[in-house]
């Protein structure tokens, strides 16, 4: 973890509960099926970014069905937070990789 020091109180939650929610989806055996993950959390150039990857069963990214509750949930605390995911899945059986960024106020 590299960060700059303390965050606003408001975004330090967000970030927990937000990663909270993605590494419950790995835990869960109905979900990501993982037995790795990885997470990478990085303040740089006024931005937090993000970045959860597992080694699970990925998702199917063309049926549109990645949209439960909780990635509901995570989309739109992002937004309130002015920003950006992606999710990525990789070859079947390869895992996920989410990336977010959010911008740090000054």
């Amino acid at each position: 973890m590299d960060l700059e020091g303390r965050l606003e109180s408001y975004l330090e939650l967000a970030l927990y509960r937000i990663n909270q929610e993605l590494l419950t989806n790995v835990a869960k055996p109905k979900h990501a099926q993982a037995t790795q993950v990885d997470l990478l959390l990085v303040q740089e150039d006024g931005e937090i970014m993000l970045k959860v990857r597992d080694n699970g069963r990925g998702m199917n990214l063309k049926t549109g069905k990645t949209t439960g509750i909780g990635l509901r949930t995570i989309a739109d605390r992002i937004k309130l937070l002015n920003g950006t995911c992606v999710l990525s899945t990789l070859p079947s059986g390869k895992g996920t990789l989410v990336t977010i960024q959010l911008p740090v106020p000054s």
